[in-house]
């Protein structure tokens, strides 16, 4: 049985993203968003934030139509983390996370804010 509550989008572009450690040390790497939808990510790369951490991400999409570049910056919560040879892992090591909130900058102007119902605050620059 599907749980999914948004439709998912599959893509490949580059993503740089951050959290904090349980030293209090912010890391910041870098990946390949693998896909996207109105709730959360799926993003792959070897360097994995734990369980439960609270990311902040930003990528840059360029439309295939006209050229427009639209920029995301968001802030979400680390829900699944997969490493090769896990069953749901399918070969691939990353992590999926729930967007919490996020800004949509197109072409340099700001598109909007936007909040999900659990959580009030609004991401911070990446």
């Amino acid at each position: 049985m599907e749980r999914r509550q948004h439709e998912r989008y599959g893509l490949q572009a580059p993503v740089g993203f951050r959290w904090k450690d349980s030293r209090d040390t912010s890391q910041s790497r870098k990946g390949l968003l693998l896909n996207i939808s109105g709730g959360g990510v799926f993003i792959a790369t070897r360097d994995l934030p734990p369980g439960g951490a609270s990311v902040r991400f930003s990528v840059s999409l360029q439309s295939a139509l006209g050229g427009t570049q639209l920029d995301i910056r968001a802030s979400a919560k680390v829900v699944r983390v997969e490493l090769p040879g896990e069953a749901e892992a399918a070969e691939r090591t990353g992590f999926a996370a729930a967007i919490k909130a996020f800004t949509l900058r197109s072409d340099g102007k700001n598109v909007g804010d936007h909040a999900t119902a659990t959580m009030d605050a609004k991401p911070r620059r990446m």
